[in-house]
């Protein structure tokens, strides 16, 4: 008998993928403009970071995949490795945008290197894992699944728009800190609502058919002998690189192409008043540094 949900426990299911964009949606799109502009870590280093650490993820979701097929518990099997990556999810967001000032140059990129391997390699890997596994585990008709995952993407593209449009003015008013905290917040209710109002019905049912399961390195074997893997691995890797160079220069091209552009018709339009006088507050005093390396005063990164 096939299961039907209610759109009460749809939307909980879809408010979950809101969680995970309130934290990976800050972090592909402005993450390297943070370290390149406010910690001052050169792009190429930081482009090196996310490359090898998204290659790291590969084996991480081959090893916590294999973790989630055996987990079996009261609570199901997705919902709790949800609730428990949620922490993690939080505490990752907020070290990420949070870059110690009193770091050196290399302590900044050892920092860097640390918090994006735990958050890109292990909690978001845990965290989204577990929650696209939990779809097939609500409900066998693919009806309902096909219902429930159209509710999620239409929800998730608002709020990536949202995110994307709300997120520099809010670091000019409250800061990475403050813009951080708050994304970390409404991740973790995204998840709560998730976590509490869904429910696992199909392993209930026992509609899991008795496989024969492979052990994981004989399963890895016959993924290498596989013709297809290579072809495979090779387009993601080609297809990650050319998203991440997309999507990390698209906020540079924004902010000095077509800000420069905005200027320009404003004065050619003539649409700023330069007889016009308004207040400025100075929220922080620039505060400069000798650069024994440059032989000249610098401003710190803070």
């Amino acid at each position: 008998m096939k299961t039907k949900i209610k759109m009460r426990e749809k939307l909980a299911y879809g408010i979950g993928d809101l969680g995970c964009n309130f934290v990976w949606t800050p972090i592909g799109m402005f993450l390297t403009l943070y370290y390149t502009d406010s910690v001052g870590i050169a792009a190429g280093v930081v482009g090196t970071i996310m490359l090898l650490t998204r290659l790291l993820d590969g084996v991480t979701d081959l090893i916590f995949g294999n973790i989630l097929d055996r987990t079996h518990t009261k609570m199901g099997k997705a919902r709790p490795w949800i609730l428990r990556s949620t922490p993690m999810m939080v505490f990752g967001l907020l070290l990420l945008f949070n870059v110690p000032s009193g770091l050196g140059d290399s302590g900044k990129v050892v920092y860097a290197v640390i918090t994006y391997v735990f958050i890109a390699a292990v909690a978001y890997t845990i965290s989204n894992l577990s929650y696209n596994a939990l779809l097939s585990l609500m409900t066998d008709d693919q009806q309902e699944r096909a219902s429930m995952s159209s509710i999620r993407f239409l929800m998730v593209t608002i709020v990536a728009i949202l995110i994307a449009s709300i997120t520099m003015p809010l670091v000019h008013a409250i800061g990475w800190t403050g813009v951080s905290i708050l994304f970390a917040a409404l991740s973790a209710v995204c998840f709560m609502i998730t976590i509490f109002g869904t429910k696992e019905r199909v392993s209930e049912q026992k509609k899991e058919t008795e496989e024969e399961k492979l052990p994981t390195l004989e399963a890895f074997r016959y993924l290498l002998k596989n013709k297809y893997f290579l072809p495979i691995m090779l387009l993601f890797i080609f297809t990650y690189i050319k998203g991440n160079i997309s999507s990390g220069i698209n906020i540079y091209f924004v902010r000095n192409v077509l800000g420069n552009v905005r200027l320009e018709l404003g004065k050619q339009l003539d649409l700023i008043d330069k007889t016009a006088w308004k207040f400025l507050w100075v929220t922080e005093f620039p505060l400069l540094e000798w650069s024994e390396e440059e032989q000249r005063f610098t401003a710190m990164h803070h």
